[in-house]
């Protein structure tokens, strides 16, 4: 059913009763006597659709409300009733509360009745393609990530184990754009499906490599960035992807000139995880990991290392893989037909010879599920396997 709310507000209670009279039968009807009553209305519960405000009232003026107004609910389409219409009344509503409509006072019932339709169509068309974008969006997250689990399980797995720290992080600060961070975190070893597994094992586990095998994993932060720049409202996450890499002084990738303040947030804290990431694989214990990281200050940017050491002390504890502590998720041992979805791996789900079906850390999902049974069908796999949740 469509949204039809309208918030009228004004500070005559007369030219309010007029309103709930005139349209009752029309809208659902709500009213203010003034803003000091009206803000409060726009926070919590069912939104208004419409918001209909007299210019002149004392305390706040309709341009002042409706700038706060805009803040509170950003998608409430809104219209201003005024005596006089000047220049920079105009001006300043439109620039400060984004005003769809104004109307001159006295104004014919019939004609703001048909502004309020207006507004309503207004407020359909937006809501709409904020579902849009947001169901285009969660739908693209979670195709990208499934292909990730089946082509690179263990690059899906690391991937996994930055968004929960991302997550953790997120707790205890305040970060613009934190949804963008986690998604960027998730999906931040995308280019990867792009190199050989031999290389990638060679990497992770710190082995020398060829000239040739330096270029094609300089090239993985671009790749995800172009990937990702092709989906709506991906734009921030692709950029933190493709400067994940990039060194605290400038150097690293991509080769341009961004260095410090200028490399994104998001970037250069991924930048710090990834590495933690990567000492913890290779058995470096938490906290030389980051005095490490610490002392490393043209890689990295100190105040986040400190922030992140402060803020993820204990919970790093618990996602490390040890026996967990008070209050986490319990650990078991289970066969391979056991394994349910929404467990998280403690320990990698491995064939015989040594290939990594499923990294450990990762969340199973159907898609996992799938992979597991696939392989199980045609060989052996390792098994109990230690899982969480």
């Amino acid at each position: 059913m469509s949204n039809r709310r309208v918030l009228f507000v004004d500070d005559d209670q007369g030219i309010l009763d007029a309103h709930r009279r005139n349209y009752r039968k029309k809208f659902e009807v709500g009213t203010a006597i003034g803003p000091e009553e009206a803000l409060p209305l726009l926070t919590g519960g069912e939104p208004y659709a419409v918001i209909v405000s007299d210019m002149r009232m004392p305390g706040m003026n309709g341009v002042e409300f409706l700038e706060k107004a805009r803040e509170q609910a950003p998608e409430t389409v809104r219209m201003m009733l005024t005596g006089n219409i000047d220049q920079t009344t105009a001006t300043e509503a439109i620039n400060r509360g984004s005003v769809y409509r104004f109307l001159t006072k006295p104004c014919p019932a019939e004609t703001l009745e048909l502004s309020i339709e207006d507004g309503l169509r207004q407020y359909a068309l937006i809501t709409a393609e904020r579902q849009l974008l947001n169901d285009t969006l969660a739908g693209s997250v979670k195709v990208l990530t499934d292909i990730l689990a089946l082509v690179e399980p263990q690059s899906f797995g690391i991937g996994q184990r930055l968004r929960d720290y991302v997550r953790l992080f997120l707790k205890s600060h305040r970060v613009a754009d934190g949804w963008a961070l986690e998604i960027a975190a998730l999906l931040s070893q995308l280019g990867s499906v792009t190199i050989p597994a031999s290389v990638s094992e060679k990497a992770r586990k710190g082995g020398i490599l060829t000239q040739a095998e330096r270029d094609m994993l300089s090239r993985v932060p671009g790749i995800g960035h172009d990937l990702l720049g092709n989906i709506p409202r991906m734009e921030t996450v692709a950029e933190i992807v493709r400067y994940q890499r990039k060194n605290y002084d400038g150097s690293g990738i991509p080769a341009d000139g961004l260095a410090g303040e200028a490399i994104p947030y998001g970037s250069r804290l991924l930048h710090i995880l990834d590495s933690l990431v990567a000492l913890e694989a290779r058995g470096v214990g938490r906290i030389e990991a980051f005095i490490a990281l610490q002392k490393d200050g043209e890689r990295y940017d100190g105040r986040i290392v400190a922030a992140l050491r402060e803020s993820l002390g204990a919970g790093l504890a618990d996602l490390s893989g040890g026996t967990g502590t008070e209050g986490a998720p319990p650990r078991r041992e289970v066969r391979i037909a056991q394994i349910q979805n929404g467990q998280r791996l403690v320990s990698n789900i491995m064939t015989p010879d040594g290939l990594v079906v499923v990294a450990a850390g990762s969340e199973v999902t159907p898609v996992i599920l799938e992979r597991i049974g696939n392989f199980s069908r045609l060989q052996r796999l390792i098994e109990p396997v230690l899982v969480e949740g």
